[in-house]
This record gives C-alpha cells, structure tokens and sequence, in this order.
C-alpha cells in the first residue's frame, strides 16, 4: 500500500457499466491516528445518476430494507433481509452498495450521518441493494487493519466486482462499491507488526469455507520481517486450503543502487527508511546484528495446518517488480565476502582469491523485456570498498520483536562479526557487513562505478523465489540464511513459475514467508548471491492433511520437495535439520555446514528412501535406479548449511495413482 506519507488518490467508480477510473480521494478532515473510540466520516463524494453523496450531508432516511450480513444475520438475494443498523441507503432512486465490516458499526450517536467507528473488527461481507430488495454479493474474509499513522480516507479503495454480481444488480443501472482494504484486502496490508492478527482473529477468518483468488500482500515496513523467521511472528493474512494469493518480495540488496530500486517505488521506500529519526526495520537478522539477511514478506497462516500435515505451494506467477517511477526492473549480483572464492573451504591450504584482495563487488543487472521474455544484462559495477556507504546510525539499536515478548539488541554496534561505530551519528560501511545499507552517493553516477562489463552478455532470466518456507518449531527467532526442512533459503532455481513446492509443516498454522527472488542464478550461487530483485508473485495454497492420508509422494515427508514438468526434486542439505543438529546452531552451522561429502550424504539418503517408498522397492533395486537415473546436483555453497538436490526423472520413474491436489493422473502429476 501506500508510505505513510504521499499516499495516492483514491480511485473511484464509474456509473455501471463503466468500470473503475481515478478520481479525486474522499475528503476526510482526519488525520490524528484511529482508536476504537474515534468516530470518522465515512460518506464519499462520488456521483450517482440522479442523486449525490456528499460528507456534509445527512444521507436520507431509508426506503427499503437496509442489507447487512453479519455472522448471525443472513442476507441473500430474495424481496427482504433481516434488518440491521442501516449502513447504505437508496439515494436517489438509484442503488449503491456498502462494505460492512462486523464490528466496524455506524456510531448510535451519530444515526444522521454515515458515520462508523472501530469497534472490533473482524469479517466483512458485501450486501446490494436493488429496489426494495438485498442481495448478498460475495463473502470476503478479512481481518481490517487501519495504519494509526494514515488518515483514514487515504485507506478507502474502490472496487468493482462485476463477476459476482447478483443478475438483480444488472438492471440497477450504478454502483457504488465503497471497500475498506487493509492487512488482507485484496489489494494489500496495513497496519504494524505490533497490531497483526490475534489468535481469536485467525480462528473467526478460517470459518470461511469459500476459495479466494484475490488475497493480497504487498510489500512495504510493514508488511516484512528482516533476516529471521519465527513460529511466534503473528500473521498478517490467513489463508484456506485451495485459495490464491498475491505476494510482494523485496529485495534486501535494493540499497546497493536505490536511485534504480527504491526511490520512486512507495513500497519499497517505506522498507528502506532509514534517517536521523531512525529505521523504519530496525531488527534485522535473528538478534538484529545482520545475523539473517533477508527481507521476508509474512507470514501466512494456512488454516487447519497441523505438525504432520504437507503444504503444497503452486507458483503459478512470478514477474519483474518495475520501478513506478521509471518503468524499469534492476538487480543485484554481489560477489561477496561469504562467496566461495573469497573464503577457505573443504581443507584448502588458501583461499581462493589472494587473501590481500578479497573484496565485495556489486554488479548491478538491468532486466529487459523481448518478445514477453525477460532477459538479464549487467549493467555497471563497483567495489563496495570504494564505495564505503555512509548511513545514519542505525537506530533503535534495540527492542522487542514486534508482536511477541522476544527482545532483540545490538547496542554495541558489530555487524556479522565486525564493529561499525556511530561517529557524529553516521556509520561508514566499508563491506557488506549489514544489510539493506543505502549506498546515497547514486553510485551509477559515482567516480567508481566500471561500466566495462556494460552488455558483456545478455541471459535468459529464470526467475525464482530464493526464500521461501514454513516456521521452525524452534524456541528462538532463526537466522534467515541457514535453511531448514520447511525451506527457507533453498536458493533452488526451480522454484520459479509453473512448479510446485512441498513442505512439511512443524508449527501450527504453518506461517509462509517468502523474499529473496532471484532473476538469474546457477547452481552453487557460487561468488554469493543470484541476480537479487524485488518480485511479485501468485501462488496457489493447498494443505494436506496427515489425518486424512497424505498423497504418496508426501508421505513422511521431512525435507522440501519441489516438483517440476519433468522431474521430481528432492532439496537436501550438510544438516539436515542444523537447529536440532547442532549445539549453538545459528552460529555453529557457519563453521560446520560447508560441507559438501554431508550434503551429498543426506541428499542420497533422502532420496533413496522416498524411491522406496513411493515405488515400494528394495534398497538394492534404488541405489541402482539413483545411479542409472537420478541426478545430483551442488544447489548452493553459501548459505552455511550448504545444499544438495536430486532430481528424479518423471518419464523414467511415473509415480501411480493419485499424487496431489491438482492431478489424480500420474503422467502430469505436479
């Protein structure tokens, strides 16, 4: 949604037929922050044929049943329904209709004028009026969430929902649809991390028993965790089993050229504040010392998922995030001091860069779009320790994790290991020691920038989403980077459109993020990271449940398996599960897990076993199938816990019978 400040107008309907144009925003005189006993105005100004609807006016008194739907009261398309606090009225002759939000109720105070206030906000529903008639539209479950810092009429968005409308409303001749959007409106999420959904909250909004195809999240500070997941993070939106929902991902490397990927996109500036006032997230990474690197939009809560149950994610969408204020896409490779040449791995007596140069190159990429494919090119280059970004101090150095009664510190400033003090209330960077850092020099335009790479080569893009998976049941916020048997940071370049992801759930209600898209990447990720760009994508949510069979290929299910158009891939890593592996696990799998003989161990035996049982065979007969058949490949060596795939072939080894929630038929099976 929009910053907090410069939010956009407000679009507003045209008479139906006609669809949704821009207009000018409702006038509301609001602007201190919303509380439950704050009454705000509520009526817009748009035109009916025949009549208006004006905030100074006192809307007449009704002429036909007023339509509401709350839980107890029912409302459905016939001459009358049961009455309720009027909310909309005919004006004019003509027909609107109104959002009711349960809980959000017009003020008994205040019955001449259209005024609501915030009670308890749970659910809404859509009624229509039509002559003397109600028709119930479409249930929408939704959990209203309105920003404190944001006038109220800078929340208010028009939608027409003409696919769902009632034949009655057709003959109406207008529409008003006057829709309060908020954590998970279909257009987007409000509100602080601090007021996300409650437990009651998430209970009543999985009543629902309908599929949602319009769930959205979008991208911006409020919307993100940075650098951890935790199974004690309350959700910002629910979804059911079957629904499909629309999610933003940030790049945490946009700092490295915000003129190309922050400023001028009002999401992404709302991630990366960062001023004398302080940051707009401060925590970043499980302890806040950029001990977890990646921005992560979540999470979601999966109704009904239980530990034992199997979530299937089908990506069925992933596009560039343009820049508003320029039309264009960029990313950022970063050759980085993590990377596998800049650090000493598998017992070599050196590094493999002379250890006096190792260094953190920035390239940035520009994707460019031929023939509705998309395509990576580097654009210009630089040297992080030329660079050396200055930035304010980072500030709050310390706090509690927004939601929970978990408190995170980095008062005394170290950043992965390395000190960077506040000097006259500015830190300099001289590595890529903390991220989101924002490089403010426009470095494209800096004396250092290296356009001698410029259009070197031009690549097909494959793009993917590096990070994304399930909560650990583990006690603690965790380190982003490691991954996990629920997922995470996989960095697996088939996780992109048109495949399918499994993951086993270990905590109740699942709790999905994702972030860290990637444009481009090869296997091994080798110098750090891939082409890192801000990504939006759609994904289809469907849970199975252990109490119910699990399908075959997710039976015991304890790694993410991915499925493709052609294969099977089975995710695996030196740890298989490093949190209950290890002792002081989010620091020691940085000295323990690049390893890649325990990788290749755990992926053959994950394999070997999911062969023989969902082909009921001899381990003798799969070892020899893997060697004759299966792939193996280095997924990536970078992210502490180094990965391992392997990728079972579907036309040599079909799986019979059902197989999933999308196909009952072996041979397309996803």
């Amino acid at each position: 949604m929009d910053p907090i400040e410069g939010a956009s107008p407000v679009p507003s309907v045209a008479p139906y037929p006609g669809g949704v144009e821009e207009g000018p925003a409702p006038v509301n005189p609001a602007s201190s922050p919303v509380d439950p006993g704050r009454v705000v105005p509520m009526v817009p100004t748009d035109t009916f044929p025949g009549g208006t609807l004006d905030p100074s006016e006192s809307l007449p008194r009704p002429m036909g049943p007023t339509c509401v739907r709350s839980r107890e009261i029912q409302c459905s398309n016939e001459s009358t329904c049961d009455p309720h606090r009027p909310l909309h009225e005919k004006v004019g002759g003509h027909v609107g209709r109104w959002v009711h939000v349960p809980g959000w109720r017009r003020d008994e105070e205040h019955t001449s004028s259209d005024e609501i206030r915030r009670d308890h906000p749970y659910t809404y529903y859509v009624c229509t009026f039509a002559s003397r008639s109600c028709a119930f539209l479409q249930p929408l479950d939704r959990f209203l969430q309105v920003r404190p810092e944001v006038p109220v009429s800078q929340h208010l968005r028009i939608r027409e929902r003409t696919a769902a409308m009632p034949t009655v409303l057709s003959k109406a001749g207008a529409l008003l649809v006057l829709t309060w959007l908020s954590a998970n409106d279909v257009v987007g999420v409000h509100g602080r991390r601090s007021n996300d959904l409650t437990t009651e909250q998430v209970s009543s909004m999985c009543e629902r028993t309908s599929n949602l195809d319009d769930i959205s999240i979008e991208a911006n500070a409020s919307t993100v965790h940075w650098g951890y997941t935790y199974k004690g993070l309350p959700p910002l939106a629910t979804v059911t089993s079957g629904d499909t929902i629309h999610v933003e991902m940030a790049t945490h490397h946009a700092g490295d050229d915000p003129e190309k990927m922050v400023y001028g996109d009002p999401g992404m500036e709302s991630i990366y504040k960062w001023d004398a006032e302080g940051m707009s997230v401060p925590q970043r990474g499980a302890k806040g010392t950029s001990d977890g690197v990646h921005v992560l939009t979540g999470p979601i809560h999966i109704c009904g998922a239980e530990p034992g149950d199997v979530v299937q994610i089908d990506i069925l969408e992933l596009t560039p995030r343009p820049n508003p204020s320029t039309g264009k896409t960029y990313g950022v490779n970063a050759a980085a001091w993590w990377g596998y040449q800049n650090r000493n791995h598998m017992g070599l007596p050196n590094n493999m860069v002379d250890p006096n140069d190792q260094r953190d190159v920035i390239t940035i990429y520009e994707v460019v779009e031929e023939d509705g494919k998309y395509y990576v090119q580097p654009d210009y280059s630089y040297r992080y320790d030329e660079a050396q970004p200055s930035t304010n101090c980072t500030t709050p150095s310390s706090g509690t994790l927004e939601g929970t009664d978990f408190g995170w510190s980095n008062d005394e400033r170290v950043y992965s290991g390395v000190e960077i003090p506040c000097d006259d209330g500015e830190q300099t960077w001289p590595g890529l020691w903390f991220t989101g850092v924002v490089n403010r020099d426009n470095p494209s335009q800096a004396a250092y920038a290296d356009y001698t790479g410029t259009g070197a080569f031009k690549m097909p893009a494959n793009i993917h989403v590096g990070n994304i998976g399930l909560a650990s049941d583990y006690d603690e916020p965790v380190d982003s980077v490691p991954p996990l048997p629920t997922g995470g940071n996989m960095d697996n370049r088939r996780i992109n459109q048109g495949s399918t992801l499994y993951l086993p759930v270990q905590v109740a209600g699942g709790l999905l993020s994702m972030g860290d898209a990637h444009m481009a990447q090869g296997d091994s990720e080798l110098d750090g990271t891939g082409i890192e760009t801000s990504i939006n994508g759609k994904f289809k949510i469907t849970l199975h449940k252990k109490s119910e069979g699990l399908p075959l290929i997710v039976q015991d299910l304890d790694f993410p398996l991915i499925s493709t158009d052609t294969a099977y891939v089975i995710q695996s890593y030196a740890f298989a599960d490093y949190l209950y592996e290890l002792e002081n696990p989010m620091s020691s799998i940085y000295d323990n897990g690049n390893n890649l003989n325990r990788a290749m161990d755990n992926a053959y035996l994950k394999t070997r076993d999911w062969m023989m049982r969902v082909f009921n065979w001899s381990e003798d007969l799969a070892m020899s199938a893997i060697t004759v058949g299966v792939d193996f490949g280095i997924t990536q060596v970078v992210d502490g816990n180094w990965g391992m795939h392997a990728i079972i072939p579907k036309d040599a080894f079909p799986v019979a019978g059902p197989v999933d929630a999308l196909s009952q038929d072996h041979s397309g099976a996803r």
